[in-house]
C-alpha cells in the first residue's frame, strides 16, 4: 500500500466522528479481519457496526482512499489495496471524476440539498469528455450520494428521508446550484476570422486570372464570382 497502517493513523486527525471510524477500521485491517485484495463490508454494515450513519462511513472511507489504502470499485464496494502496488485496481479517469467529487461532498464543498455544476462544467473542470463525467455521476447515484431530479440536474442526498427520497430539504425552495470556476477556451484573436475569410476570397480571385480587388461589369453577372466579388468588398469595408 502507498501509506502503511501506522502512518496512516498518524495522519488521519480531527475531531469528526469519521476519524474514529477510520480509526476503526484501521485496526481491523491491521488486525487482519480484512486481507489485502478483500472488499471491506458494506456501507451499511459499516454503520451498523459504528453506530453512524452512512455518510460518516463514507467520510472515512474517502479518507483511508486518498491515503492509498482502500479504493472503490462500481458496483461492488471498497477494495482494500493490494501491498503489491502492481496488483492493485487501476484507477479509470471517471473513476478519479467520481473521487474527487466524493471528497467535495464528504467535505461540504457539495452541500447537502444542492444541485452539482452542470455536466459542461464538470468537463471542463476535469478536463475530461463528458462521456467520462457522466459516467462518474451514474457511479455517485449508484452509491446514494447523488440524485437525479427531472429537468433541473443531479442534488447531493443526505441521511435523512428527505434526502433519500429526492425531495429538498427546504420546502418549496428551489435547489441552489454550486457554482465552480470552470477554465473557458479561448476564441480566436479579433480580426483573425476576417482576414483568414478575406485571404480565401482573394485566392477565389485569383484563381480565375483577375487582379486583386479588380471586378469588370461582366464578372458580376456570373454567380459564383459575382459572390466573391461581394464578399470581398463587404470584408474590405470592414
Amino acid at each position: 500500500m502507498p501509506t502503511s497502517l501506522n502512518d496512516a493513523l498518524g495522519q488521519i486527525r480531527g475531531p469528526g466522528l469519521h476519524v474514529q471510524v477510520a480509526h476503526g477500521l484501521l485496526r481491523r485491517i491491521a488486525q487482519g479481519a480484512h486481507p489485502p485484495g478483500s472488499f471491506l463490508p458494506s456501507e451499511h454494515a459499516l454503520t451498523a457496526r459504528f453506530h453512524c450513519s452512512r455518510l460518516t462511513v463514507r467520510r472515512a472511507l474517502q479518507a483511508l482512499a486518498e491515503l492509498g489504502i482502500v479504493a472503490v470499485v462500481p458496483h461492488k464496494g471498497w477494495r482494500l489495496r493490494s501491498q503489491d502496488p502492481a496488483e492493485s485496481p487501476r484507477d479509470y479517469r471517471y473513476q478519479l471524476v467520481a473521487a474527487e467529487i466524493r471528497r467535495k461532498i464528504t467535505t461540504g464543498r457539495y452541500p447537502i440539498g444542492a444541485l452539482v455544476p452542470g455536466e459542461i462544467d464538470l468537463a471542463r473542470l476535469h478536463h475530461c469528455s463528458r462521456a467520462t463525467v457522466r459516467k462518474a455521476l451514474a457511479m455517485l447515484e449508484d452509491e446514494g450520494l447523488l440524485v437525479c431530479l427531472k429537468s433541473t440536474g443531479r442534488r447531493v442526498t443526505g441521511d435523512s428521508p428527505a434526502g433519500q427520497d429526492g425531495t429538498t430539504p427546504t420546502t418549496g425552495a428551489r435547489p441552489r446550484r454550486v457554482l465552480e470556476p470552470t477554465p473557458r477556451r479561448p476564441g480566436p484573436r479579433p480580426g483573425t476570422r476576417s482576414a483568414a475569410a478575406a485571404s480565401a476570397v482573394q485566392e477565389r480571385v485569383h484563381s480565375r486570372g483577375r487582379p486583386e480587388g479588380r471586378v469588370s461589369r461582366g464578372t458580376l453577372g456570373r454567380g459564383g464570382d459575382h459572390d466573391a466579388a461581394h464578399e470581398l468588398c463587404d470584408l474590405k469595408r470592414a
